[in-house]
């Protein structure tokens, strides 16, 4: 299973426009999107936030090297893995419900593959976290940006001419749920930083 998810990343990634048409027409069931898919994927951004949280270390300027309590890391690694999934989970909802106001096929499945596979390149920046100061690359995860733009004519059907206002509209969910989520996940990590590290 692991090297199909690992061969999957990999299309999805280099080879979008070959790759969406096959997934449109698997047969597969949302649970299994999930469970054999995004919740492994999604575990590598809250293993690399425990690892450089706690084990490497916060450079914090004129004060040195800090870590994070363990069970702060864990805590805040588990509240980003569940809330990264749930956001996928509602962009599915959100890209499917769209979809009669762009001319577009509503079907609930593909709408969540399509974000699912989408969200791989995030999932896969967020090994930056392991170097905190690193953490900043993880931009590169806006490629999931382009994966839905050239996606949603593909397991949605939509017209060119609509595409473009339709990734518009889905970005603004988006945009509002990560906040949200960044919101949640930053009082656990970087409230503590000041409160209860413990110097190198």
């Amino acid at each position: 299973m692991f090297k199909k998810i690992v061969d999957r990343a990999k299309e999805i990634i280099l080879k979008p426009m070959a790759t969406w048409p096959i997934i449109k027409n698997e047969e597969t069931s949302i649970t299994l999107l999930f469970t054999n898919y995004a919740a492994i994927l999604a575990a590598i951004p809250s293993l690399a936030m425990i690892i450089g949280y706690s084990i490497i270390g916060m450079q914090v300027p004129m004060a040195g090297t800090f870590r994070m309590p363990l069970q702060d890391s864990l805590l805040a690694a588990v509240l980003n893995y569940v809330l990264s999934l749930v956001g996928v989970y509602i962009g599915g909802y959100v890209i499917n419900y769209l979809a009669p106001h762009f001319e577009s096929k509503s079907n609930l499945s593909n709408a969540m593959k399509l974000v699912v596979y989408a969200a791989t390149p995030v999932w896969l920046a967020g090994v930056f976290s392991v170097i905190p100061s690193l953490s900043i690359l993880a931009i590169i995860g806006l490629y999931g940006v382009y994966l839905l733009y050239i996606g949603l004519p593909i397991l949605m059907e939509t017209p060119a001419e609509k595409t473009l206002p339709y990734i518009v509209a889905a970005i603004v969910v988006a945009i509002i749920v990560m906040v949200v989520v960044n919101i949640l996940v930053g009082q656990f990590i970087y409230a503590p930083v000041y409160s209860r590290i413990s110097p190198y």
